[in-house]
């Protein structure tokens, strides 16, 4: 059992060596004895007493602390269990050599061996042995002091010598110690001052250069001032300032120093310090300011909010658009602590949860739909994505955010489902089908209207194709037009189609077809509108039947109105004839045949035949009725025509019918007898407007003219009275007329069957006096269905 190391050391053996002394000298060797064992054990260094048969009378409680043995495991043991090889072998050799020869080896004096601990551990100790007689015996007294502890300061003491030497050898600045006199002058200059100034150690040791000389003469006052004022505190002083090279360089220096005073009084001996080139920190520092004030130009020119919160919600950092938001400036906001005052009430408490997540956790949050009070007093939807951020300052964690402002995306949103809605209604509940397809012909959707006209439901009709609802040859001209779409050879495409209901039965009108494009400009998919125009059509040729029968009707009556005219030119030709045949006759019965005057007559005969049956003709053509037939026609004809019927009317009247037709001009896709009448009508119109006029002036000029390669113009020009103000609008409605016994329709159905051939009517005032009437019709190079739309 290790016994207590407060208690004295225990010894063995030890006795007096006075022992034939009386016994009064016994008390004092104890008082000796006592005095021996306090020594031992406040003893800072490791005691062991032995005998000279080398067992251990005496083991101090250092000695326990540093071999790890207690007193009563060793007291009695040989010393040779607190030494290692080969230690341990020579010891006895020792005692046994001193015995015999009394010559100490190792007695009174010290050296550096190695001891063993209980542990089984080696470890340095410097040993210094005495010798001693007591009651006659020999005893020897060691004295241990470790050396681990000494020679591990030893060996730092050693590396920071020699990490100092290579400190200043490798120092990038200069380290000096200087008076504190107006020139700084130098006693001692480290080798860095070569590298920094230009300058060797010795130039300033020496007093070739004073480095006061080298400060910038714009910062040596400053440095002087900071200086005296470090000093009058006792304080070391930083100061960074510029010097002057010796190849006349300029260079920003950081110098740190601190005064070294006499210890009875405030007077500085020296200065002690080093001088280091900042140059490219200061460089750098001022790059980082252009660099921080470009950033901040760039955060304020963003239109989102961008602002650091440390824990305590204060502002570090923010852009201009969170400083608008509040309502005032980025300098008066920042170092302010946000109180979530603008946030509305029910929000505060999330958005306090989510920035504590962020600090606490450092996760990552989005915040959607965060409502903001901006200092107008409005409401405003944000997006904000935080994220945690250390400040670099501080070292503390902080908080990242950025806030979008989505009240005009959320509005925008709002009012794009509104309009898909409104599309979406007005699509399906569209009078006219419609459908959208894929450039394959694939239905994707379609209306109500489509689903009526062709009978199918919407499941049915989303796994057909458009092809379905034609017929094979109309198929295949589908299939070749969204060929077409899909090459970008048209984007979309008009034609009159018809397509096959569910039940079988027919659908025909109008198809327009539109391609949808992405935004690279790509088709890709085909929005199709039909009209269907299959009661129109229906409507439409019961009404051109109703128009030609009203059109004969007219062609009728404008015959009868001319019957007179008519007659007498049917007669000249009959009588001429009658005549004719006559002479003839009389040249026969009296045999005197003059065969030259007999052919000349009878060549007047034929001619005059011809004429009654060329006038016959045109009135059987006029008054026949007959199915509209359009054909190639040349328009100069069918007006010469209609003018030579009008010859005898015109003579009548006293009235000149004059011609400009101009030739060649193109021919017309157009029925003959329909154009006919239109010339017609508008001649007996302008006869009419003439009646009352001098018979000096009563001349009427037709015209035709080639307006481009797509239509010609016909133009009737008279010299009546014109036609009165306030019936522009309404001069061809039916049943409107200038005459006295009009029935009021020519103008009508002219204006209908000029529409119908896919050209307009209409009338202009002349200058002087009477109205020239104007009508167009496509050539024949191009049909009306494909014509452009007249103004």
């Amino acid at each position: 059992m290790t016994e207590s190391r407060d208690q004295p050391a225990k010894r063995v053996g030890v006795t007096s060596t006075g022992g034939s002394e009386p016994e009064r000298s016994e008390a004092s060797e104890r008082a000796a004895e006592s005095r021996f064992d306090g020594l031992v054990a406040a003893a800072v260094d490791a005691i062991i007493v032995i005998g000279d048969d080398g067992r251990i009378q005496t083991f101090s409680p250092a000695a326990e602390r540093m071999f790890g043995y207690g007193s009563s495991e060793v007291l009695g043991e040989n010393v040779r269990v607190l030494m290692p090889e080969p230690f341990r072998s020579e010891h006895d050799g020792y005692l046994r050599n001193y015995r015999e020869s009394g010559v100490p080896k190792i007695i009174g004096t010290g050296r550096e061996v190695q001891a063993l601990r209980k542990d089984g551990s080696v470890f340095p100790i410097d040993l210094s042995v005495g010798h001693a007689r007591i009651a006659g015996k020999d005893v020897f007294v060691g004295i241990i002091r470790e050396l681990t502890t000494r020679r591990e300061i030893q060996a730092k003491f050693d590396e920071s010598q020699r990490a100092l030497s290579t400190f200043m050898a490798n120092f990038p600045g200069m380290a000096y110690r200087c008076k504190n006199d107006a020139s700084w002058t130098m006693l001692f200059v480290s080798r860095g001052s070569l590298a920094l100034t230009g300058y060797a150690p010795h130039s300033f040791v020496d007093g070739d250069i004073e480095y006061a000389d080298l400060i910038h003469p714009q910062d040596r006052a400053r440095v002087r001032q900071a200086v005296d004022l470090a000093l009058a505190s006792r304080k070391p002083y930083d100061l960074t300032y510029r010097i002057r090279t010796r190849s006349g360089d300029e260079r920003w220096v950081f110098e740190r120093t601190v005064g070294v005073y006499s210890d009875d009084s405030d007077r500085v001996r020296c200065l002690e310090g080093f001088i280091e080139d900042v140059t490219e920190r200061v460089q750098a520092l001022e790059q980082l300011q252009a660099s921080e004030a470009r950033l901040r130009k760039t955060i304020d020119l963003v239109p989102h909010m961008i602002f650091v919160k440390d824990a305590a919600g204060t502002f570090l950092l923010l852009n201009q658009a969170v400083a608008e938001a509040y309502g005032t400036t980025v300098e008066e906001l920042t170092g302010q602590s946000d109180q979530l005052d603008r946030v509305l009430p029910e929000d505060v408490n999330r958005v306090g949860a989510q920035d504590r997540q962020v600090l606490e956790h450092g996760e990552p949050v989005t915040v959607s739909d965060l409502r903001f009070i901006d200092a107008s007093g409005r409401t405003r939807l944000f997006e904000s994505t935080k994220i945690p951020f250390l400040d670099g300052s501080t070292n503390e964690q902080a908080l990242l955010a950025i806030a979008i402002d989505i009240t005009e995306q959320k509005e925008a949103a709002e009012r794009l489902r509104e309009s898909d809605e409104l599309i979406q209604v007005a699509f399906d509940h569209a009078p006219i089908a419609v459908l959208t397809s894929d450039l394959e012909g694939r239905v994707l959707s379609a209306n109500r209207a489509t689903r009526r006209i062709l009978g199918y439901s919407q499941e049915e009709l989303l796994t057909m194709n458009v092809s379905d609802f034609a017929g094979q040859e109309l198929g295949s001209q589908i299939r070749e037009r969204l060929r077409q779409v899909r090459d970008g050879e048209v984007d979309g495409y008009s034609e009159d189609r018809q397509y096959i209901r569910k039940d079988g039965s027919t659908a025909q009108g109008r198809t327009h077809a539109s391609a949808v494009h992405d935004a690279n400009g790509r088709p890709v998919m085909l929005v199709t509108q039909f009209e269907d125009l299959t009661k129109r059509r229906h409507a439409e040729r019961e009404a051109e039947r109703l128009r030609e029968s009203l059109a004969h009707v007219d062609r009728l009556d404008a015959m009868g109105q001319m019957a007179t005219g008519l007659a007498h030119e049917i007669n000249q030709p009959l009588t001429a004839i009658s005549n004719y045949a006559q002479t003839c006759r009389f040249m026969l019965e009296r045999g005197s045949l003059d065969q030259p005057r007999f052919q000349e007559i009878l060549d007047k005969i034929s001619r005059s035949a011809k004429r009654a049956g060329e006038v016959i003709r045109r009135l059987r053509s006029l008054v026949s009725r007959r199915e509209s037939l359009r054909e190639q026609a040349q328009i100069n004809e069918l007006v010469t025509d209609v003018a030579a019927l009008m010859e005898v009317e015109a003579h009548l009247l006293s009235l000149r019918i004059d011609m400009q037709l101009e030739d060649p001009v193109p021919a017309v896709i157009a029925d003959k007898v329909q154009i006919q009448q239109v010339v017609l009508n508008l001649i007996r119109n302008g006869l009419d407007a003439m009646r009352n006029v001098e018979p000096a002036e009563r001349r009427l000029l037709i015209r035709t003219a080639a307006r481009g390669e797509a239509e010609v113009e016909i133009m009737v020009e008279d010299r009546g009275v014109g036609i009165p103000e306030g019936l522009d609008e309404e001069l061809f409605h039916p049943f409107v007329t200038t005459k006295e016994s009009g029935m009021g329709i020519g103008l009508s159905i002219c204006q209908s069957i000029v529409e119908a051939h896919g050209g307009r009517l209409w009338f202009a005032r002349n200058e002087d006096s009477g109205t020239t009437f104007h009508f167009t019709l496509a050539t024949a190079i191009e049909t009306p269905g494909d014509r452009p739309e007249q103004p």
